[in-house]
């Protein structure tokens, strides 16, 4: 007689295809509130996407302007972002994994 844990199987299938994204310390409406509290935008009117990796530690870097074309703007945004607090980092087949993320702004 073969003894199977079916919950032991259900927890090992769960872990080894999983992925989860990083989540920012008090949810996606708090990470807004600290841009929103930290980002200078001037004059600044339109539509705007910021490009950022969470790495495997929870710090954002590679940060970059992908849509809008305006350098001041781009620099503030990586002095915004480059300071913001650590999140939570993804996971990806039960290890923590580096995730592109993308912010989409408008600014009216």
């Amino acid at each position: 007689v073969l003894n199977c844990d079916t919950n032991l199987q259900n927890e090992n299938y769960f872990y080894s295809f999983s992925e989860i994204e990083p989540l920012y310390e008090g949810g996606i409406e708090q990470f807004y509130v600290f841009v929103a509290k930290n980002m200078s935008l001037g004059n600044y009117h339109g539509r705007l996407k910021i490009q950022f990796n969470i790495d495997s530690n929870g710090f954002a870097n590679n940060i970059k302007l992908i849509e809008g074309n305006d350098f001041p703007l781009e620099k503030e945004a990586k002095k915004v972002f480059g300071k913001m607090p650590r999140w939570l980092p993804g996971h990806k087949n039960g290890e923590f994994d580096d995730t592109i993320m993308i912010f989409p702004l408008t600014i009216n």
